[in-house]
C-alpha cells in the first residue's frame, strides 16, 4: 500500500513515522517527498504488509503518531487494475 501522509515539520517526525511502521510489522520499500513547505511535508510512503488486516494495524499505529496526517491510502494492487487488466488484441491486422 501506498500511504501519503502529512507530517509537521518538526525534527523526529519521520523517524517516528517509520518507527511506527516497523513496529507494526510493515516493510518500507520506499518514501517520496509529494510536496514541501516551512510547516509541513507531504509524503509518499510505500509499506508492504501481509495482508488487508495487517495493513490496518498499520494504518492504526500512523494515524497515533503526533504531527502526522494520514491524507490517503492506496493500495497497489487496486491501482494496478484501474482501466482494466484485460486486453484484446487481434492476431492480424
Amino acid at each position: 500500500m501506498t500511504l501519503r501522509v502529512k507530517l509537521r515539520s518538526r525534527a523526529g517526525t519521520l523517524g517516528e513515522l517509520t518507527t511506527a511502521i516497523g513496529r507494526a510489522g510493515g516493510d518500507i520499500g520506499a518514501i517520496d517527498i509529494a510536496q514541501a513547505s516551512r510547516d509541513f511535508v507531504i509524503r509518499d510512503i510505500t509499506v508492504n504488509a501481509a495482508s488487508s488486516t495487517h495493513g490496518e494495524e498499520i494504518i492504526k499505529a500512523v494515524r497515533n503518531i503526533d504531527g502526522v496526517e494520514v491524507i490517503n491510502i492506496s493500495d497497489r494492487t487496486f491501482l494496478m487494475h484501474l482501466g482494466g487488466k484485460i486486453e484484446v488484441v487481434p492476431k492480424m491486422p
